[in-house]
C-alpha cells in the first residue's frame, strides 16, 4: 500500500482500518502481555503527518526511528473505532499474544 500524503488529509475510520490492516499490526515488547498498535513509516513526514493525524484523533502516540506506536491502553480503543479486520488480517486484531501468533500462522498456511 501507499503512503499517505504528508498533509492535506484527514484520519477517517475507513483510512484507518484499511492503513491498519496494510502497514500496521500488534507487537508485545519484551515481556508485556498487553500489546500495542504499530506502524513501520519510512518516509519523515509521511510518519509525522500520520502521527499528528492519530494524536488529533485522541490517542496516545509514540514516535521512533521510523515506527509510529500507539500506547497499551490505547490500542483496544483504536482496533474498535476502526471496526472489523479486514479478510486475512483477522491476526491483527487479537489482542492475546498466543492467539494473534496461531492466527496469523494460520493466514500464512493458506
Amino acid at each position: 500500500m501507499d503512503d499517505p500524503p504528508a498533509d492535506g488529509w484527514d484520519l477517517t475510520r475507513p483510512i484507518a482500518r484499511i492503513w491498519y490492516a496494510c502497514d500496521g499490526g500488534l507487537e508485545w515488547p519484551g515481556d508485556s502481555d498487553r500489546p500495542r498498535a504499530v506502524w513501520t513509516i519510512t518516509n519523515d513526514d509521511k510518519r509525522a503527518a500520520c502521527a499528528q493525524q492519530l494524536r488529533e484523533r485522541g490517542h496516545g502516540v509514540m514516535v521512533w526511528d521510523r515506527r509510529v506506536a500507539l500506547c497499551f491502553n490505547e490500542t483496544e480503543s483504536f482496533l474498535e473505532w476502526i471496526g472489523e479486520p479486514t479478510p486475512g488480517s483477522e491476526y491483527k486484531w487479537t489482542v492475546g499474544r498466543n492467539s494473534s501468533s496461531r492466527r496469523r500462522n494460520e493466514v500464512e498456511i493458506t
